[in-house]
């Protein structure tokens, strides 16, 4: 029975992330804001909402910090794997030579953000300010620096991109076109919670429970979302919301960090994170470096139709989880 209700949740958010990309590809057309902008924050903001409940839920309800830590890392790993997907899908070279410089701040911020939660794993202090470490304090600054730099670089930049999806504004819209939106999300969402909460399970009846295996698990299952809204808007070449989508996810995925240490009561969250933790957000730091140096160096030549950065992320994201798994399974 668990089973089913994890394939028919996954059903429903492969549906409604096929029309919420179509929505939001029209909503760029309509608004004239970039593609890259919505995918950093509107996209990122719905699919990472899965995440948001599940870490709370193994802070406050479970009590398992590194559960918590565990799925915001992890999904972050998966969420850089999903960019090789993207440019597999898209199959013309390679997809980073094809984005906007905006995708360079967001992921230099993601590193930024990573460092941070490791030095308060690292350090554990246990320095409160109010309700919050003081780590977390310094994430949510930066977190919100990070949103108006975007902002200001990608929507008041009145870059080509946006004069782009101005002509074609006369063809796509409709009258209901931020009400269907909204409901795709709320599908999204909705299915993503169910989801999360069908994967847990599985892993407490299969035994997995909160190993790696488990943690793997819910971490692959609540970027989901990531996916079945990703593809479609590749195939429809909106390439900037798509990875945008994800690398706003690993921002706002750290952004859930300070959200999550509210509920903990035992103290600041990343001071009570294991170590091992550490190696998996060195990981993704290393993972984004490489995206951001495809970013920037446009590859003249690329292998079987995808990028070298693309194949470096599926390298280093297979050689990373053997080593987690090693390090992490009881």
């Amino acid at each position: 029975m668990l089973w089913l209700q994890f394939s028919l949740a996954a059903l429903i958010i492969i549906g409604a992330g096929y029309k919420l990309s179509q929505y939001g590809n029209q909503i760029a057309a309509r608004t004239g804001i970039s593609q890259t902008f919505l995918g950093i924050i509107l996209f990122s903001t719905v699919t990472s909402l899965p995440e948001l409940t599940v870490c709370i839920t193994s802070a406050s309800v479970v009590g398992e910090p590194d559960l918590a830590l565990g799925n915001i890392f992890g999904s972050n790993l998966f969420n850089l794997l999903l960019i090789a997907a993207f440019d597999i899908v898209q199959g013309r070279g390679a997809i980073l030579d094809l984005l906007s410089p905006g995708h360079v701040i967001a992921a230099s911020f993601g590193v930024v953000l990573a460092g941070i939660a490791i030095l308060g794993i690292g350090l554990g202090l246990n320095l409160e300010l109010g309700f919050m470490g003081i780590e977390s304090i310094i994430l949510v600054f930066i977190y919100l620096l990070a949103i108006r730099i975007l902002y200001r670089h990608e929507v008041l930049g009145l870059h080509g991109e946006i004069a782009q999806t101005k002509e074609t504004d006369q063809r796509e819209g409709g009258k209901y076109l931020y009400l269907f939106f909204a409901i795709g999300a709320l599908a999204i969402v909705g299915a993503g919670f169910w989801l999360s909460n069908t994967a847990d399970a599985i892993a407490q009846t299969t035994g997995w429970g909160r190993s790696f295996i488990g943690s793997f698990m819910l971490a692959v299952v609540t970027s989901l979302p990531e996916l079945a809204v990703g593809i479609p808007l590749v195939r429809m070449g909106a390439f900037n919301m798509a990875i945008g989508s994800l690398l706003g996810s690993n921002l706002f995925n750290i952004a859930i960090i300070p959200a999550t240490d509210i509920f903990f009561t035992q103290g600041p969250i990343l001071a009570h994170g294991s170590p091992n933790h550490i190696l998996t957000a060195v990981l993704g730091i290393v993972m984004t470096n490489i995206v951001i140096i495809d970013l920037i160096y446009r590859a003249k030549r690329v292998p079987w139709r995808i990028g070298w950065g693309s194949i470096s992320l599926i390298a280093l994201y297979v050689v990373g989880s053997v080593t987690l798994f090693k390090l992490g399974i009881r």
